[in-house]
Formats: structure tokens, C-alpha cells, sequence
């Protein structure tokens, strides 16, 4: 049939003759199907632990960085106040650090570490299956301090308090930040790759 502008628009087809059109397509057979839901099963066996560890690696990884970015408050607020300031760890499970602004504190005790007046307390628990396994600084002892003076890890009387804390994760990969006696932080990892090698 033509139109005004002498063009066909192919033959008409009736509401009720649709259904004939249908006739020439082929369904899915059963074992077809079979197979399709197969190999979404092992799609999926194949990256949901993936998809796992990648979870477990990113808590670990947050862990890590909120501690480093503490660890760089504490610096510069030392600097900042003129005061010392320090950062004091409890490794046992559940494992915390806290700063304050006059002396080492114990985290897991209320409102014992404090910096001008607030309450500065970080828990494991944010951080689901993550361990800290160690928290070593010279002088012996779970803390350090950081002296106003140029933000060395030092007493006020200039005894070192350098070292390292230790993060695990319930997969065993592990992370490092270490402070520097010169009160420089840094991070390093041998499991994972964003990290520099320790």
C-alpha cells in the first residue's frame, strides 16, 4: 500500500494474526538452561571469596590509614600546642589506641584519653576481624610521644620513643606504621601491594 509520499510500509498485520509471527523463534531447551544456571554457579563460587577477601583487605587497609592519620594529628597538634602528646596502645583483643594531651592514658579505660578535653579513642571493633599484633616503641612500654620541638618521637627530656605497630588481618596479611625518631610516619606492607615493602 502506498502512502502520500509513495512509500510501502510493508503488509498489515491484525491484532489477532500477531501471535503467527512467534510461530519461527525457538525456546530455551531444559538442559540449556541447565548448563546457563551451571556456569553462574561457578561465576559466582569464583567471586564471592573474592569479593570476601577483598572486604577482609580494605578493613585492614582502613585500620592502617585511620591509625596513620592519628598519628600525624598527635604530631602536629604537638607542634601545633607547644605540648607533648601521645598516643598510647592496648593490644589485646579488643584491641584500641588513644591520644592525650598530658600523659600515656589507657584506652580502654572511660574518657581516659583525652585531648583538650575530648575524648580520643579508636577501637578495633570498627575495623571487624582486624588484630593488632604488636606495638613496640623504644624505651620499652605501648606508647609514644611526640615533643613539640620539631615533632620527634622524644620525651621532653629527649628519650627516644621511635617504633612500630603491627595490623593483622584474620587472612594473615599485615601492616606496618612505623614512627621515625626523626617523627616521621609511614606505612609499609609485604602482603599488600599499595603499600611500600617493609
Amino acid at each position: 500500500m502506498d502512502n502520500d509520499f509513495g512509500t510501502s510500509f510493508g503488509p498489515r498485520v491484525s491484532v489477532l494474526q500477531a501471535p503467527s509471527l512467534l510461530r519461527g523463534q525457538k525456546a530455551l531447551t531444559l538442559i540449556e538452561v541447565m548448563i546457563s544456571i551451571a556456569l553462574l554457579g561457578i561465576l559466582l563460587g569464583i567471586a564471592v571469596p573474592s569479593y570476601q577477601q577483598m572486604i577482609v583487605r580494605n578493613r585492614l587497609k582502613g585500620a592502617t590509614e585511620s591509625l596513620y592519620a592519628d598519628l600525624q594529628f598527635a604530631r602536629s597538634e604537638a607542634i601545633k600546642r607547644n605540648q607533648e602528646m601521645f598516643v598510647s596502645f592496648a593490644t589485646a583483643a579488643p584491641w584500641c589506641y588513644g591520644i592525650d594531651d598530658t600523659a600515656a592514658c589507657n584506652c580502654k579505660t572511660a574518657n581516659d584519653c583525652q585531648v583538650a578535653g575530648q575524648t580520643r579513642v579508636i577501637t578495633g571493633a570498627d575495623y571487624g576481624g582486624t588484630n593488632m599484633s604488636g606495638a613496640a616503641f623504644a624505651g620499652g612500654g605501648s606508647s609514644t610521644v611526640f615533643n613539640p620541638q620539631l615533632g620527634t618521637a622524644q620525651t621532653a627530656t629527649l628519650a627516644p620513643r621511635n617504633g612500630t605497630i603491627t595490623l593483622l588481618s584474620p587472612d594473615g596479611d599485615s601492616t606496618q606504621v612505623r614512627v621515625s625518631l626523626a617523627g616521621r610516619i609511614n606505612i609499609c606492607s609485604d602482603d599488600l601491594w599499595s603499600y611500600e615493602g617493609c
